[in-house]
């Protein structure tokens, strides 16, 4: 083979592994403007860029901006996470001013307000009896339902000692608010106890405590706006005690 030849020829290779470079890195940067366009909803941009907002730290954070987002969004605890019977903390982003709600069986655990960046953060008591539904909402000024995250599938260790429980509604929480429609008042008490429940002077009804300390009463009510008293009075031929709080029965 001539000198020529040789070298026109390592020129061909190099031509191709040139292309071929090209081509790789246009194939990448397809795949990683793909995976973005498909993820994108999950987070904006924007909050990516911040901490997250259930993180805590001791060292001085600099400023954030406001996040702008299409929808309201639960970061933390993410779906399917699990959590500990106890004090959890949830976080997440929405439009300044926004009141977030956390409903276990649409009775409230827990709530807090989007800050002038763009987050929210408070903490729930998750207690047992357990909700089989773990919900979200997030509210306007007027008191409207701008988003609902309708089931967080949120799985929750613990256990419960039905000897050491006290009588207790767990379900909705102080002055907390109750979603129109079916939802369920929760509380502990002593095993095999009666519990009588009612709604201002109405008598609801009553519900045996279980083994394990926990009882449970499904309700519905068809119209939001007002404030309502619960009462729940434990029976149990020893002692006749006797709970109540405000809740508010909202959209």
């Amino acid at each position: 083979m001539t000198p020529a030849r040789s070298l026109n020829l390592r020129r061909y290779d190099w031509g191709k592994g040139f292309v071929a470079s090209c081509l790789m890195v246009a194939l990448v940067g397809y795949l990683m403007n793909w995976t973005v366009q498909e993820k994108g909803d999950q987070l904006p941009v924007q909050a990516k860029k911040l901490l997250n907002p259930v993180a805590g730290g001791t060292r001085k954070q600099e400023k954030k901006t406001a996040v702008a987002i299409s929808h309201p969004i639960v970061s933390s605890p993410k779906l399917g996470d699990e959590i500990e019977l106890g004090i959890n903390r949830f976080g997440g982003f929405a439009e300044p001013g926004t009141r977030v709600v956390l409903f276990g069986d649409n009775a409230e655990m827990g709530s807090g307000e989007a800050k002038e960046d763009g987050t929210w953060v408070f903490d729930a008591d998750v207690q047992a009896p357990l909700p089989d539904v773990f919900s979200v909402k997030f509210y306007n000024d007027g008191g409207q339902v701008i988003h609902t995250e309708p089931n967080l599938l949120l799985t929750t260790t613990g256990s419960v000692d039905g000897d050491d429980a006290v009588f207790a509604i767990v379900r909705p929480v102080e002055d907390g608010s109750v979603a129109k429609g079916s939802w369920v008042i929760a509380g502990t008490g002593k095993p095999g106890s009666r519990v009588r429940l009612q709604l201002d002077r109405f008598v609801l009804g009553e519900t045996l405590v279980e083994d394990d300390g926990t009882w449970k009463f499904p309700r519905t009510i068809n119209e939001a706006g007002m404030k309502r008293e619960l009462i729940a009075r434990e029976i149990d031929g020893f002692a006749d005690e006797i709970l109540s709080r405000t809740v508010r029965v909202v959209e």
